[in-house]
């Protein structure tokens, strides 16, 4: 039950954190934020398959089919435009989100440009910071060793509450500073 419970919550955490990301990544386009209000680095992340294609490619040929079909298929995300003028592809976005380690989380809405995520949780979180993510590692390293058929991953009912009672913390606190992030660009998600 510990193993399953582990593994339960740990994707939850995972779900949760790309929800955030998909409501702003649809609120980003549909409120028309300006562009320039997000950090560069943003769109990056939904041409990201035909750049790395890019780089692979060496002869002149191919290199030009890709950037054509880069220009045709994102040129909304990459022209001068003050706006997005098309709904951006959630799914390019959040695609390769996985592993719900607390760095992971950082570096997913570091993706927007919010790098002070870890800062302003810690001001939120106080004495809590420090359990809480390490609580969160813990849970993600747990589970990885029960995907991967480590037998001695065993714990008590009573670690899984513990464990639970931290990470909702640390959920309901990354919540309120991205919300507000998001907000101060003025694109609310809450």
């Amino acid at each position: 039950m510990s193993r399953a419970g582990i593994v339960l919550l740990c994707s939850h955490l995972e779900g949760y954190i790309e929800a955030l990301g998909r409501i702003a990544v649809v609120q980003l386009a549909e409120r028309s934020i300006p562009k320039n209000s997000i950090a560069r680095k943003f769109r990056y992340y939904f041409s990201r398959d035909i750049i790395n294609e890019i780089k692979n490619t060496s002869d002149k040929e191919g290199l030009a089919l890709k950037i054509e079909n880069l220009v045709r298929r994102d040129i909304h995300i990459w022209d001068g435009s003050a706006h997005f003028s098309q709904p951006l592809l959630v799914e390019m976005f959040v695609g390769n989100f996985a592993t719900p380690d607390h760095s992971n989380i950082k570096g997913f809405f570091g993706r927007f440009g919010f790098e002070n995520f870890e800062g302003e949780l810690g001001s939120r979180l106080k004495s809590n910071f420090r359990p809480c993510v390490n609580m969160v590692n813990q849970m993600v390293d747990q589970r990885n060793k029960i995907a991967h058929g480590e037998s001695l991953t065993l714990g008590a009912p009573s670690d899984l509450q513990d464990m639970y009672s931290l990470v909702k913390l640390y959920c309901r606190h990354t919540d309120e500073v991205v919300g507000n992030w998001f907000s101060s660009k003025g694109c609310p998600i809450r």
